[in-house]
Parts: C-alpha cells; sequence; structure tokens
C-alpha cells in the first residue's frame, strides 16, 4: 500500500538506534495508553494456559517487538523496512503486513518454527475489516473493539465480539 511506503520514507537515511528511540517513544506515549485491560487479561489467560501467541500486526516489526517485550509476546509479525549499512533506506521490505498478507506472513512464521493452526483450539482476535482473512484462519475469530464493518460480519457469522455488551441491533 502506497500510504505505508510513503511512512516509511521519514527514517530515510537514519540510523536503527535513531529508528528504535522513535519506536520507543511512539510505544510509550502512544499504543501502551491505549491498551485495554480486558484484552491484556485474555492474552495473559492464553499465556497462562501455554497457548502459543503471536502478535500479527501491520505496523512497523521494530514497534510490534517493542509493544510485544511490554506484553510478554515474544512471537510478533510486522511489516519490516529495508536497512542497508546499518542505514534506513526509507522503503519497506515486501510483503507488507496487511490484509492477507498476514495470513501468508503468519504461514510462514509457523512453517519456520515448525507449527501449524488447530482450527478448532486457536483464537484469532483483529479489530478490523481488514484483518477478516486473518479471524477465517480459526475455529474461535473475536473481533475485538471492531470498527463498523467488521461488527457487521462478526454478527453475520456469530462470531464472539469485544467487549460483550456492544450494541448488536445499531
Amino acid at each position: 500500500m502506497k500510504w505505508m511506503e510513503d511512512l516509511s520514507g521519514i527514517f530515510k537515511g537514519a540510523g536503527e538506534e535513531e529508528v528504535l528511540e522513535v519506536f520507543h517513544w511512539v510505544a510509550e506515549n502512544y499504543i501502551f495508553a491505549s491498551l485495554r485491560n480486558d484484552v491484556i487479561e485474555i492474552l495473559d489467560g492464553h499465556k497462562q494456559r501455554g497457548d502459543t501467541v503471536v502478535i500479527v500486526s501491520g505496523a512497523f516489526s521494530g514497534l510490534v517487538e517493542i509493544v510485544g517485550q511490554r506484553l510478554g509476546v515474544s512471537n510478533v509479525i510486522g511489516t519490516k523496512l529495508k536497512v542497508i549499512d546499518g542505514k534506513h533506506t526509507g522503503r519497506i521490505i515486501e510483503p507488507m503486513c496487511f490484509g492477507e498478507n498476514k495470513v501468508e506472513l503468519l504461514k510462514e512464521f509457523l512453517n519456520r518454527h515448525g507449527l501449524e493452526i488447530d482450527r478448532s483450539s486457536s483464537f484469532a482476535y483483529a479489530d478490523s475489516i481488514f484483518d477478516a482473512s486473518l479471524l477465517k484462519q480459526v475455529d474461535n475469530p473475536v473481533a475485538t473493539y471492531p470498527d463498523e464493518d467488521l461488527r457487521r460480519l462478526a454478527e453475520h457469522n456469530h462470531w464472539r465480539m469485544l467487549p460483550d455488551s456492544i450494541e448488536r441491533d445499531r
């Protein structure tokens, strides 16, 4: 997507440490403040049960790694930035982690680690209609604070939604 390519351009010429500083700042000032306690409790429950947890996000992978560290999740997949000789080129490494590509990148990750999705016992959580293909990979999809299009799809497919109190008859 063009907008992601454009966004990566702000890092052109920056060193890896500089970009990492930006990611830490964004995580501290925006992402961590917006994490929802109910979602964190569900995540913690999966970790306590010993489930393999993977965060798959369209965000830049360095930022997703920082979020994963805070949440105690070492398995993360994001959009990779291209770096040559320690400097960012301002480009991403295809494919961007978005839409159908999320499914493909997750499958590649699972193959590399000798894992596979057990549909009946696996869960997927997402908030955007663009993640519908990811949700369809499991028998336990959860529309989590969904956008309007995902809410409608979840209702149509009788998927669980968080919060449980989402109005279903708007």
